[in-house]
């Protein structure tokens, strides 16, 4: 079985914010049997209406959002937020996901006085990293349905 940065994402977010350890393979299962994801031949991007609903499923709080017009909004969300799960590209910003045209991170621990956050990458290019979080905003896939999912215990 195949699955992407999505389920990682999810996987992580579920793990850390309730204790449970639920490894992406399981979450890929899961995700299966409680929501509509239907991935074809074993492969597939999980939606964000998947997502904030296994979210729910496992007691957390999620909220789908758009890009804000100013970052200061992005900011307040982030640092209100346990984890923030964004979706990124290359089309605005190339300073980090230049080899993308879609991908999700978790960020975690917003830091204000470097401006920065904790990244978990599925991809590992900057898993375990701080990056600046002007820079995740710039970065955000504006194409998509949703930017990004805050997500609260």
């Amino acid at each position: 079985v195949s699955f992407g940065c999505g389920i990682c994402c999810l996987s992580n977010t579920i793990s850390t914010l309730t204790g449970e350890a639920i490894p992406p393979d399981i979450m890929f299962e899961a995700t299966k049997e409680h929501t509509s994801y239907a991935p074809s031949g074993g492969q597939g991007a999980v939606s964000w209406d998947q997502m904030r609903a296994m979210c729910d499923y496992y007691g957390l709080r999620a909220e789908l959002k758009g890009k804000p017009s100013e970052y200061e909004t992005f900011k307040a969300d982030v640092a209100g937020s346990d984890t923030t799960v964004v979706v990124i590209c290359q089309d605005n910003d190339k300073r980090l996901w230049w080899y993308t045209r879609g991908h999700y991170v978790n960020i975690w621990d917003y830091d204000d006085e470097s401006g920065t956050v904790f990244v978990t990458d599925p991809s590992n290019l900057y898993n375990r990293q701080r990056v600046k979080l002007i820079d995740v905003y710039n970065a955000l896939k504006i194409a998509n349905p949703a930017q990004y999912m805050s997500v609260l215990r």
